[in-house]
């Protein structure tokens, strides 16, 4: 026993005696680097009396600011010379807002004009419509209006994105011209503007700020000294959170954020021995804790009422691993004498952790399968059925698409580039896993920042990850995923990839600064990077002016949709129902305060808008469609031209046989050329794209011959519809001049407006497939006036009431009791 004890004994002091080697190591290395520190700062000092930095610095950096906040303004306003908003949605939310000021504001469980024959549910989170409510509710006496403040609000969130984006930055500098290059990346990135523009009203547009707040107060735990500063700040984050899921469904991904900044911090302050930051851990857990129960809370009182990832008890499983690897850390961390011979080196911990995060991941694949799909690969954006597919911002980006995002800044950080590759992978999971590898260099460009001005520090090679740092790895590794994966995530990855890209150019010119000794030629590399700075932005604000300023409304929503729609709500009775595509069914409702059978928000269900679109497109008249429940014998049916363009994505809708996608095809020609020959006058209509050309001649004699010019010879059409502007009058005619023809119709729009030695003032001709020239959509564009109507049945019937250059309103009469 005397010797066992005697061994115990030695064994101690050999680790007493490591342990006092290592402390001195410690010791040392901290006063070299103290040393460091106070030669940097004396050095900093020199130039900064050099170059009057103290007394300037302020001043820099609050003009910087100024004209960032300023232009950012700009570049997002320009679309309010466009009455109502960018997109159907913001119709519908408007429509949602309204009844709310009507009901004294008070949110409605059911938009009773949405959906028919029974109102639809409202499955946005309240706090959508709050941003709005709450700032009229005190804007109103100032004389402003719900649909002013609806439509200017977003640009309010992009300041608060910039200066969001500011503070959150500082923990990885706080040198004022890295702060500078941060406000003014946000400001100037189009990813953000797409969603914090004027008439642009989008949850995704308002959860970026809360995201923002919540880690900011994540990172103060870290910085703070004392446990009442802590336990506030804890409070103060999970709230920040709770509130993203206030105003987005899909605030998800900011928990994803969260959660992986917790398995960062953890994962880096065990392999790295910080145990303080291990400790400072519970308090995150804490944080979530409190966004759970308020989330829950908020779902109690019928606030968010939409499907929202992780607020459920798949998030407790979540969160119990998440406690488990605390508590080992922690553990591990605290004895750590007795495991030594496994966590003695970094390398061993790092494997340790390695091995922990892969047994979760499987045991939580294992678990919960389902919402692991949903979550890290499906995120809810995966196709489903055919109505999803023709969603146009669920499809994977292009390189012009990011492009148009973010301009140049694409080719300032290694993070920007690989994101950039996505459109050229074959899988979006090997770019978003490219995106992660160009992270790494981070790690080592380190900024020795003193925080006393404008390039008041020197940057290093040096591996050093701190926990500012790897919260802004997650924000970035979450968001570049939803990129790559759909576009329209842009706005949610401009913050991270802003503040990466800054870093860039701020370390980089530290570095420059740092190349040379003399403060002389330190000023000369302080004059060249700061032009080079300046040319860096002008080119990216010229380019956003240059894309940003040609902005329109999306959708095609146009003067002509919105006149008839004002037409409809002054000309029909406030009950009436009106079947159209369902983006223009929110348009109807928020412009013309009218029941819309489907819209885009609250009624788009692929039953409805998959049966609309086989109608539509059907030659068939379908007596039984417009009286099934599925529409609910609709007062009105509104109809554009503008449809003919989405024939693409109504047809996917439809449903129909893909080998019939040929014959719904179209063609307009862009030249008309007039020449007289004898009794003839005869057209030259040419598709100058295509290389398409067509004569139509019109005899003195009221004869009339047309064909489609090819290598082959001539293909006679089969129809020619005449199609009156002026007075939405038509005459078609069958073609028997020649014995066989091509089954194809061309049409020719007139004036009556007469032109100087033409005869006929042809506005426009198109080439018409037999498939879309005998569909309804096709009769109801141009075989349905004033006068009569192609489209008829035995139980329903349609009286045009109204049309401009865009849309046409047909009256629906059923059996004559209509």
């Amino acid at each position: 026993m005397d010797d066992k004890k005697l061994e115990q004994l030695r064994e101690r002091e050999e680790l007493l005696g490591l342990e006092e080697k290592e402390l001195r190591k410690e010791a040392l290395l901290k006063e070299k680097l103290a040393e460091e520190e106070k030669k940097i700062d004396a050095l900093e000092k020199k130039e900064m009396r050099l170059l009057g930095m103290p007394s300037y610095s302020t001043v820099l950096f609050a003009i910087a600011v100024i004209a960032s906040a300023a232009i950012a303004v700009y570049l997002r306003v320009p679309m309010l010379k466009y009455p109502g908003f960018y997109e159907p949605d913001g119709f519908y939310h408007y429509s949602v807002i309204r009844a709310a000021v009507t009901h004294n504001f008070f949110v409605p469980e059911n938009l009773s004009i949405s959906g028919w024959p029974k109102p639809a549910p409202i499955t946005e989170p309240r706090g959508l419509y709050w941003v709005t409510l709450f700032p009229y509710f005190f804007l109103r006496f100032a004389g402003l209006s719900y649909y002013t403040v609806m439509r200017d609000i977003p640009v309010l969130f992009a300041l608060f994105d910039m200066f969001g984006a500011y503070y959150l930055s500082r923990f990885m500098s706080r040198d004022k011209l890295f702060g500078a290059l941060v406000i003014a990346l946000v400001g100037l990135s189009l990813g953000d503007a797409a969603r914090t523009s004027a008439l642009i009203y989008r949850g995704d547009g308002f959860v970026a700020i809360f995201l923002i707040l919540s880690l900011i107060f994540f990172l103060e735990i870290f910085r703070s000294a004392s446990r009442n500063k802590k336990l506030f700040f804890m409070v103060l984050s999970g709230i920040a959170l709770a509130l993203g899921n206030f105003v987005w469904n899909g605030a998800a991904f900011a928990t994803i954020v969260y959660m992986l900044s917790f398995i960062l911090v953890v994962g880096v302050a065990f392999i790295l021995e910080r145990h303080d930051s291990i400790y400072n851990s519970a308090y995150i857990l804490g944080a979530l804790l409190i966004w759970f129960v308020l989330v829950n809370m908020l779902k109690a009182a019928g606030q968010l009422v939409g499907a929202q990832l992780l607020t459920g008890w798949h998030f407790l499983v979540l969160y119990a691993m998440l406690a488990a690897g605390l508590f080992i850390a922690y553990y591990l961390a605290k004895n750590q004498h007795r495991y030594r011979r496994y966590t003695g080196t970094a390398p061993q911990r790092l494997a340790l952790f390695a091995g922990f995060a892969a047994l979760a991941a499987i045991l939580l694949w294992a678990a919960i399968p389902s919402i692991v799909y949903e979550v890290f690969i499906g995120n809810g954006f995966s196709v489903t059925s055919a109505f999803s597919a023709t969603i146009q911002e669920l499809t994977s980006p292009t390189y012009g698409f990011l492009f148009a995002s973010f301009g140049i800044v694409l080719f300032t950080t290694p993070i920007s580039l690989a994101i950039t590759a996505s459109p050229f992978l074959h899988s979006p999971m090997g770019a978003w896993a490219l995106s992660l590898m160009g992270l790494m260099p981070y790690f080592f460009m380190k900024a020795y920042d003193t925080g006393k001005g404008w390039l008041g520090g020197n940057a290093r090679l040096r591996f050093d990850i701190s926990e500012g740092l790897l919260v802004m790895v997650a924000y970035m590794a979450t968001t570049a995923y939803l990129q790559v994966s759909a576009i329209r995530f842009n706005s949610l990855v401009s913050v991270p990839l802003a503040i990466f890209s800054a870093y860039t150019i701020y370390w980089l010119f530290l570095m420059a600064k740092g190349a040379w000794a003399s403060a002389k030629k330190r000023i000369i590399v302080l004059a060249v990077g700061s032009l080079l700075i300046l040319a860096f932005l002008g080119a990216l604000l010229n380019y956003d002016m240059a894309f940003g300023m040609g902005l329109a409304p999306a959708d095609s929503i146009n003067n002509g949709l919105l006149s008839a729609l004002a037409w409809m709500k002054n000309n029909t009775a406030s009950n009436s129902v009106v079947l159209t595509i369902w983006p223009d069914g929110s348009v109807v409702e928020g412009a013309a305060n009218r029941t819309s059978v489907t819209d885009s928000v609250g009624s788009q269900n692929a039953e409805k808008g998959d049966a609309f679109a086989n109608w539509i497109l059907n030659s068939s008249s379908d007596p039984g469609f417009l009286t099934r429940n599925i529409t609910g014998k609709p007062d009105y049916f509104l109809v554009r031209y503008t449809w003919l363009g989405e024939t693409d994505g109504i047809f996917i809708e439809s449903g129909m046989n893909q080998s019939l996608k040929n014959t719904y095809a179209y063609v307009q020609f862009n030249r008309i050329g007039e020449q007289v020959s004898g009794n003839y006058s005869i057209f030259n209509l040419t598709n100058t794209f295509l290389g398409l050309s067509a004569i139509m001649a019109i005899g003195r004699n009221s004869t009339i011959n047309s064909y489609l010019e090819t290598p082959r010879g001539i293909s006679p059409f089969s129809y020619i519809l005449f199609y009156n502007d002026n007075n939405n009058t038509y005459e078609l005619v069958k073609q028997s001049r020649y014995n066989a023809t091509n089954g194809e119709t061309i049409l020719i729009m007139y004036s009556n407006q007469q032109n100087s030695n033409i005869r006929v003032n042809i506005t426009g001709a198109f080439v018409f497939q037999n498939g879309i020239a005998s569909s309804n959509l096709f009769k109801f564009l141009y075989l349905c006036g004033y006068n009569s109507c192609a489209w008829d049945n035995s139980l329903a019937s349609m009286r045009l009431v109204y049309a401009d250059y865009d849309t046409k309103i047909f009256k629906i009469t059923y059996n004559g009791t209509g």
